[in-house]
């Protein structure tokens, strides 16, 4: 496999994707670790941040609840992340799009879970 020079934005754009579907899986311990000294006060959280807020819950969700989906309201989310409504909708469906959640809604919940989420 030839490894390519990234030098700028612009490269990563003119790169040819061979595996658009590609799939990394992590270790939770790992996210435990990046985001340990992160603390916590009243902010807005980054996307990896939230990320990492449903990937903590999609765990608790599979150990504690035995549950695969995860519910929530979207005033809670709002809340727990600092983002508006509309930023949390986006976010989720920006989510859905790329493949790495399942999204369901009805009228006042949110169902969603991780794509590939399992326990090992």
């Amino acid at each position: 496999m030839e490894t390519k020079r990234i030098e700028d934005k612009e490269d990563v754009n003119k790169i040819k994707v061979k595996r658009p579907d590609l799939i990394i899986r992590t270790n939770y311990k790992l996210w435990e670790y990046l985001f340990k000294d992160q603390q916590k006060k009243a902010k807005k959280l980054t996307k990896a941040e939230a990320y990492y807020d449903l990937i903590k819950k999609q765990r608790e969700a599979l150990l504690i609840q035995d549950e695969n989906y995860l519910m929530a309201s979207c005033s809670d989310i709002m809340e727990q992340w600092g983002w508006s409504r509309q930023n949390v909708n986006i976010f989720l469906e920006d989510l859905e799009r790329i493949g790495a959640i399942t999204l369901e809604r009805n009228t006042r919940l949110i169902k969603f879970s991780i794509s590939n989420a399992k326990i090992e």
